[in-house]
C-alpha cells in the first residue's frame, strides 16, 4: 500500500511478518525463525534473497572448534588466484566425498597464549576504516533460571564501565572518531554469541590501538558493580517494555511453541522483566566471571590496514595477557550444547491478537544442522537454494489467481540454534483465511514430492541461482570489511568451511551444471509434516482452531497418499520482453559537465541522458529516469484513484507482462526495477549488473509503450490485498498515532491523509491505470542519469534502441 509522509512523499506500507530482528525492540537478537514480506509480492521478479551465494557470508555448522587445541603459528596470507572472468572458470575435478578448505580464506589467524583466536585481513572497503569485532561463544542460553536477561545486562555493562574506562571516556572516544556507541549500536545479544563491534579509522595508528584496548578491556575487565548494575537497569527495562508489542508478544510465543523441550524455549535475549529488575549484581558478575574467558572469545581486524603482521603484534600487545577469572572446579571446561528434541506428529498453535497486522500461516520443519564440509555438502545446499527458488515461483503465481488463497507466499531455510536449522512455508492471506491458504501451502509442497518440477523450472531455478554466483564473484573486492569481521565471527563460532570466493564461485559454478530435477525434488521431502512440523497461524481474530488445522493436514496427507493432487501447469512465457524492437533514435545534442566528470545526451524524442562512468563497483550500473508533475496536479475527487495507478499498475504488470510472466522472462538476470508517483515528480528506475544493462533499458522501454488495462478478475484481487492491508495497518497503534499526528498539523488536508476503507471505495482501477499509463506517455518530460560500471560504446547504442520511443 501507499503511505503519506509529512514531507508529502508518496512511500508504501508493507506488511510484516514475524521477522525477530536484530534490534532494540527484540533485545538485539540475530537468529529467530519467522520471516518478514511485503505485501507487494509482483514486486517479486526484482528481489533476490540475500544468501551465501551472494553475500559472500558462510553457513553456522553445528560445531566450534574446541578451547584446547595447540595454538597454531601465524600463516602467511593465502594467496589470491589469478583473476578472471566469471565464464572463464573452469569446472574442479573434483569428488563428492572431497573435503572443503577448512582453514578461513584471506586472513591471518591463530591462537594467543590464552586461547583467544584472532583473525586479521586486509580489506579497502571502505578505504582508512577498521571494522573491529571481539565475539563471545556465549549468549543467552548459557543462563540459568532466575538470569533470563543477564547475559544482555552484561552486554550494556560493557559500555557503562571497565577497569580502565569510565562511561565518559568510553562516549568521549567512541565520539570522536565519528562511531555510534552504546550497546544496541556497537553489539548484540543472541542466542550463543555476544559480539561487540567497533569501525574505526586507520590512518592514525594510536587509534586503532585505544580500539583493540577497549575490546580488550570487554573480554575480561567489565566493572559490573552493584552501582553500574543500577544505572543499567533501566535502560534494559526500556528495551524490554518496547518488545512488548504485538511484533515481541507474537515472536515469543511462536518461539516457545517452535523450540518447546528445549532450553531455547525460555531464553530470549531481551530476558524476563523480573531477572532484570531485580537480578543481584553478584550474580550478574558470576555469570561474567564464568564464560567470559578468552578460550571462548575470538578477535577480528579486517580493514585497510598497511602491515597485517603490526596488526597481529598490536592484538598480541592487548589480548594476549587477558586471563578469566577463577570460579575453581564448577568452571564448565567445554561449552556446553542443548538439543533440541524431533517428533513425528506435527504441533499446532492458534496466536490471536488484536493488534495482529497481518493473517497469516507459518509452517515450520526442524532439522539436524547441516554443516559445508564437504562438496557433496555445497551440491545439497544448491538444490535447496534452486527447490526454494522454484517453489517461491509456484507460490507467487497461485497468489496472482482469481480467488487466490493467499496474498503471497514464501519459502524459506533457516537456522534456528548453531545444531538446529529449519525448512518453512508462509503466507499471508485475508482474514478468515488462514484454513484455505494452508491447505495451499501443503499441496503446493506434496505436488512436488508426487510430481517434481518440469526441465523448464529446473532450467530458470538454475540461471537464477548462476546468476546470484556471477554477482558474488564479480563484486567479490566490493564486499565491506563490516561483511566480512561476520564471516569470520561465524567461522569462530561454528568452524564451518571458508573457502575463497574464487573458489567456492568455480566450485558451485561446476556443481551447479548438473544438478537434476530429482535432486530438487528430493529436497521437497524436507517440508513433510512428520518432520518435526509445527504450524502456526497468526489472526486479529480467533477464526482458526486446531481441530481445523488437524484436518487440514489430514486431508492434504491423504491427497498424496491416493496420488489426487495434479501436476503443475505451467504458463506461457514469450520469448524475449520485447516483441517487436523499436527504431533506433539519433543523438541531436551534447553537453559535458566536467566539475563532476559527467555527460549529457539529447535524444530525438526529446529525452535527456546523463551518464557518469565509475569504479565504485566493478558490476553493478545505476539507472534513474525522473521528471516533474505528480498527483498534486490531479483534482481532489480523483486523489485517491490516482494514489493508486502505481499500485494497480505494478500488481497487473507497469512492464506490459503479468508479473509471473516478467520473473521468468528476466530469470538469470540481475536486474532490479521500480517506479515511484510523488506528489510532485514520478520516476522510473533500474539498477543492474553490466551484462543485463540491455534488459534494464528494455524495461524503461516497456514502461513507456505499455497501456495498463487490467480485467475485472486482477481489479478484484488488487483491491482485496490493499483492503486487507489497509484493515491491518488500522489496528496498528503506531500507525493510528502517526493519523493522529498528521491530523494535528496539517488538518484535513487530503495530502496528508491517511488510507481508510472508505478511501480505497473511492477508487476507479480503470482510471487509476490510465493516469499511471499517461504518466509515462510523454518522454521528452523525463531525465535519465545512468551511473556506474558503464561501457559506453556498448550503452549508447541500447540507448538509442530502447529510450527514443
Amino acid at each position: 500500500m501507499e503511505s503519506v509522509t509529512e514531507a508529502g512523499e508518496v512511500k508504501d506500507m508493507a506488511t510484516e511478518g514475524g521477522q525477530m530482528k536484530a534490534t532494540p525492540e527484540g533485545g538485539e537478537t540475530k537468529r529467530m525463525p519467522s520471516r518478514s514480506f511485503s505485501r507487494q509480492a509482483s514486486s517479486r521478479q526484482f528481489q533476490r534473497s540475500k544468501s551465501i551465494l551472494e553475500s559472500g557470508s558462510y553457513s553456522r555448522s553445528s560445531s566450534i572448534l574446541k578451547s584446547d587445541e595447540v595454538a597454531i603459528e601465524t600463516p602467511e596470507p593465502v594467496e589470491e588466484p589469478l583473476v578472471v572472468g566469471f565464464e572463464a572458470l573452469r569446472p574442479l575435478d573434483v569428488k563428492p566425498e572431497d573435503p572443503l578448505p577448512a582453514d578461513p580464506a584471506g586472513a591471518l589467524h591463530g591462537v594467543l597464549e590464552n586461547g583467544m583466536r584472532y583473525y586479521v585481513r586486509k580489506n579497502a572497503k571502505p578505504r582508512n576504516r577498521a571494522a573491529l569485532g571481539l565475539a563471545v561463544s556465549v549468549g543467552s542460553v548459557f543462563e540459568e533460571d532466575g538470569e533470563q536477561g543477564v547475559a544482555h545486562i552484561v552486554e550494556h555493562l560493557a559500555f557503562s564501565a571497565t577497569k580502565d574506562y569510565s562511561d565518559h571516556d568510553l562516549v568521549h572516544f567512541l565520539e570522536s572518531i565519528g562511531s555510534k556507541f552504546g550497546p544496541c549500536n556497537n553489539a548484540y545479544t543472541s542466542l550463543e554469541e555476544t559480539v561487540y563491534e567497533i569501525l574505526v579509522p586507520v590512518d592514525r595508528p594510536e587509534i586503532l590501538s585505544k580500539a583493540l584496548h577497549i575490546l580488550a578491556e570487554f573480554s575480561t575487565e567489565i566493572r559490573a558493580s552493584d552501582e553500574d548494575l543500577e544505572k543499567e537497569r533501566g535502560a534494559v527495562l526500556e528495551e524490554w517494555r518496547l518488545a512488548n508489542n504485538f511484533r515481541g508478544r507474537e515472536n515469543k510465543a511462536n518461539w516457545k511453541f517452535l523450540m518447546e523441550g528445549s532450553k531455547y524455549a525460555d531464553r530470549l535475549p531481551i530476558g524476563e522483566e523480573e531477572v532484570i529488575k531485580s537480578v543481584p549484581g553478584q550474580r550478574v558478575r558470576d555469570f561474567f566471571h564464568t564464560w567470559y574467558r578468552p578460550e571462548n572469545m575470538a578477535v577480528v581486524a579486517v580493514g585497510d590496514f598497511s602491515d597485517l603482521e603490526d596488526v597481529v603484534k598490536l592484538i598480541n600487545l592487548r589480548f594476549a595477557a587477558k586471563q578469566g577469572h577463577d570460579q575453581g572446579t564448577n568452571r564448565p571446561l567445554t561449552i556446553p550444547r542443548f538439543p533440541v528434541p524431533s517428533h513425528n506428529e506435527p504441533r499446532f498453535l492458534c496466536y490471536q491478537d488484536p493488534e495482529a497486522s497481518v493473517s497469516m500461516v507459518t509452517i515450520t520443519c526442524k532439522a539436524p544442522r547441516t554443516i559445508a564440509r564437504t562438496v557433496q555438502d555445497y551440491r545439497e545446499e544448491l538444490a535447496r537454494w534452486m527447490l526454494l527458488l522454484a517453489l517461491d515461483s509456484r507460490l507467487f503465481r497461485v497468489s496472482k489467481q482469481p480467488d487466490a488463497p493467499f496474498f503471497s507466499g514464501v519459502s524459506n531455510t533457516e537456522v534456528l540454534a548453531i545444531s538446529t536449522m529449519c525448512n518453512s512455508l508462509e503466507a499471508d492471506c485475508c482474514e478468515g483465511g488462514t484454513l484455505q491458504a494452508l491447505e495451499q501451502l501443503l499441496t503446493e509442497v506434496a505436488r512436488i514430492r508426487l510430481h517434481g518440477f518440469s526441465e523448464r523450472e529446473i532450467a530458470v531455478a538454475r540461471a537464477e541461482t548462476m546468476a546470484s554466483l556471477k554477482t558474488t564473484y564479480l563484486q567479490r573486492d566490493q564486499i565491506p570489511s563490516t561483511e566480512w569481521r561476520g564471516n569470520y565471527v561465524e567461522h569462530f563460532l561454528t568452524g564451518s568451511a571458508m573457502p575463497s570466493i574464487e573458489y567456492s564461485s568455480q566450485l558451485r559454478k561446476t556443481l551447479l551444471e548438473d544438478i537434476t530435477a530429482e535432486e530438487v525434488q528430493k529436497v521437497a521431502e524436507h517440508f513433510n509434516t512428520t518432520c518435526s512440523c509445527t504450524i502456526k497461524t497468526t489472526e486479529p481474530h480467533a477464526i482458526a482452531n486446531v481441530e481445523a488445522l488437524k484436518a487440514v493436514v489430514a486431508k492434504v496427507a491423504e491427497m498424496e497418499r491416493q496420488g489426487d493432487i495434479a501436476t503443475w501447469e505451467e504458463e506461457n512465457i514469450p520469448d524475449v520482453l520485447v516483441k517487436e524492437l523499436p527504431t533506433p533514435g539519433v543523438i541531436t545534442g551534447t553537453n559535458e559537465f566536467p566539475e563532476f566528470d559527467a555527460k549529457e545526451i539529447i535524444l530525438s524524442n526529446g529525452m535527456r541522458v546523463c551518464y557518469k562512468c565509475t569504479d565504485f563497483n566493478d558490476d553493478e550500473i545505476l539507472i534513474r529516469g525522473f521528471a516533474y508533475g505528480g498527483i498534486s496536479e490531479v483534482d481532489e475527487k480523483d486523489h485517491y484513484t490516482c494514489k493508486m495507478g502505481r499500485p494497480i499498475a505494478r500488481e497487473i504488470g507497469e512492464y506490459g507482462h503479468k508479473p509471473t510472466v516478467l520473473a521468468e522472462l528476466m530469470a538469470g538476470k540481475y536486474v532490479f526495477g521500480s517506479t515511484t508517483l510523488g506528489y510532485y515528480s514520478r520516476t522510473f528506475e533500474a539498477d543492474c549488473a553490466k551484462a543485463d544493462l540491455e534488459a534494464a533499458l528494455q524495461l524503461g522501454h516497456q514502461l513507456f509503450v505499455t497501456e495498463v488495462d487490467p480485467t475485472e478478475a486482477e481489479v478484484k484481487l488488487v483491491m482485496q490485498i490493499y483492503l486487507e492491508s489497509i484493515k491491518a495497518l488500522q489496528r496498528d497503534p503506531q500507525t493510528r498515532f502517526d493519523d493522529r499526528k498528521r491530523a494535528v498539523n496539517f488538518g484535513d488536508a487530503i495530502f496528508y491523509r491517511g488510507w481508510t476503507p472508505e478511501g480505497l471505495s473511492e477508487v476507479d482501477p480503470k482510471k487509476a491505470c490510465q493516469y499511471f499509463s499517461e504518466c509515462y506517455k510523454d518522454p521528452s518530460t523525463f531525465t535519465v542519469m545512468l551511473v556506474g560500471a558503464i561501457d559506453t560504446e556498448v550503452a549508447l547504442p541500447l540507448i538509442l534502441q530502447y529510450l527514443v520511443i
